[in-house]
């Protein structure tokens, strides 16, 4: 051994105890950072034993990975033999500690806390089972979408009118004993080629468990310059009156999949060769299982006819306006559609600073722009506000036509969590919509309690959306 340090020159031997010094000492904060025992004697580096008497063994992956820093509390008993509780608050959470104060649009998942797990996975249990309610209450509309091939016109009895104005009428009517809806409209605004081509056909998009229905005709017919279509008769109430009635606006997971689903339905429309040219919150329908009906299909018209400058100011494009619409003239629709369910007011680019406050509120939860694209203004990548600005751009040119690029894109999302409520709207005694960062509920009224309760025992719910929560519960 002396001969080696001896055949070793000084100037190499300084060198390297001081680099063998740097590293030993480098391994020991790694080791401690990272919550492992050190022992010199016998030498060894592993995991720290959480008792002096026995180092228990390491749990497995799979029962920690939820569990951080949670608080334990006893374990709960099942839903089954709890109590659905009327009225729920914020100091009837856990130790009567209260909840901290979460901002609204705050992206957060909470982790499953450690007493709360259970071979039958308790979580994922609640979760399934609130999906499963939501897809219950879907109903099946294929009757409502038969065609009628025996039409009679002298048999429908007309019941009430639901709306009219100085160039339509909208009737509710009987038809064999059916509900129908009959509406009249001035022939000299209606292309009825376009209705004849798309009257008996089903336009639908989906997008996570909530579907979407362009309401196309049942059948359509001439008469003393009039233009006569019967529809089904569909239950719910306009996303307009959804919105304005309420105090919270939509966000979230809903919000995007609304979005997606009204672009692939609209899409379905273009491939048979026609444009809608009047979508807007107060002609799309929610039904009390969630999904939507795309009203007022009288002013659509054939791509690359002649047509008849027609709209709504507020969610209509310049091109539209001006007699020459196109595919991207229906998508700037849904997109300044989409702008109104997040902010409550339309958009309006002649208050720049308004405009711009409200292309920061939309939030759609997990759905991200489509990747790979970047706004032409900017070397950054997509975000939301750029995604919503391009749609709604004035000039149809500079807007994409293509819907595989304005189409969201889901992004990775962590299984097992309870993702954050972020807000609550009333549809009467449709139920009530809980609006979640990357899930949504659409609930009976008498449900809700039940949820409510888990979301304050898995803490993903801020006391001001409880006590907004509990309001409506209690408006009954």
């Amino acid at each position: 051994m002396d001969r080696i340090v001896n055949a070793i020159p000084s100037y190499l031997l300084i060198p390297i105890i001081i680099v063998g010094f740097l590293l030993l000492v480098a391994l020991i904060w790694k080791s401690l950072r990272e919550g492992r025992e050190i022992s010199f004697w016998p030498p060894r580096i592993g995991p720290r034993p959480t008792s002096q008497e026995v180092i228990k063994e390491k749990p497995p992956a799979s029962e920690t990975q939820l569990v951080q820093s949670a608080k334990k509390e006893p374990p709960r008993p099942p839903l089954a033999e709890q109590k659905p509780l009327p009225s729920l608050s914020v100091e009837q959470k856990r130790d009567d500690e209260p909840l901290p104060s979460l901002p609204l649009r705050v992206r957060r998942v909470t982790p499953l806390l450690e007493s709360q797990q259970r071979p039958e996975n308790r979580l994922e249990e609640v979760l399934d089972s609130y999906r499963q309610q939501r897809l219950e209450r879907k109903t099946d509309q294929s009757s409502l979408l038969r065609p009628i091939t025996d039409l009679n016109i002298n048999s429908i009895r007309v019941a009430e009118v639901i709306t009219e104005s100085k160039y339509s009428r909208v009737e509710k009517c009987f038809l064999k004993g059916t509900s129908y809806v009959l509406k009249r409209t001035l022939e000299k605004y209606c292309q009825i080629e376009a209705l004849t081509r798309i009257a008996g056909k089903k336009f639908e998009g989906y997008e996570n468990s909530i579907t979407t229905l362009v309401a196309a005709p049942l059948a359509v017919w001439q008469k003393d310059d009039y233009v006569y279509e019967l529809h089904p008769f569909y239950e719910g109430i306009t996303l307009h009156e959804l919105v304005v009635s309420n105090k919270h606006c939509i966000q979230g997971s809903l919000l995007g999949s609304i979005y997606n689903s009204m672009l692939n339905a609209v899409s379905a429309l273009h491939k048979e060769g026609v444009l809608h040219r009047d979508i807007a919150p107060t002609n799309i329908l929610i039904t009390p299982a969630g999904d939507l009906v795309i009203l007022d299909c009288s002013f659509c018209c054939l791509e690359d006819s002649e047509q008849i400058p027609v709209g709504n100011s507020a969610y209509t494009s310049q091109e539209q306006r001006a007699g020459s619409a196109c595919n991207a003239s229906d998508w700037f629709s849904i997109a300044g559609t989409t702008y109104f369910l997040a902010n409550g007011y339309a958009p309006d680019r002649r208050n720049a600073q308004r405009f711009s406050e409200g292309l920061m509120r939309i939030d759609t939860g997990e759905f991200r722009a489509y990747p790979g694209f970047k706004p032409p203004t900017s070397s950054r990548g997509w975000s939301m506000p750029d995604f919503f600005n391009l749609l709604l751009n004035p000039t149809a040119s500079d807007r994409p036509s293509d819907l595989w690029r304005i189409c969201l894109a889901h992004s990775s999302v962590a299984q097992g969590y309870f993702s954050s409520v972020i807000g609550v709207l009333d549809m009467g005694r449709s139920g009530i919509i809980l609006t979640q960062e990357c899930d949504f509920q659409i609930l009976p009224r008498n449900k809700v309690a039940e949820f409510l309760q888990e979301a304050v025992v898995y803490d993903a719910i801020s006391p001001d959306i409880l006590n907004d929560a509990n309001a409506i519960i209690a408006n009954e």
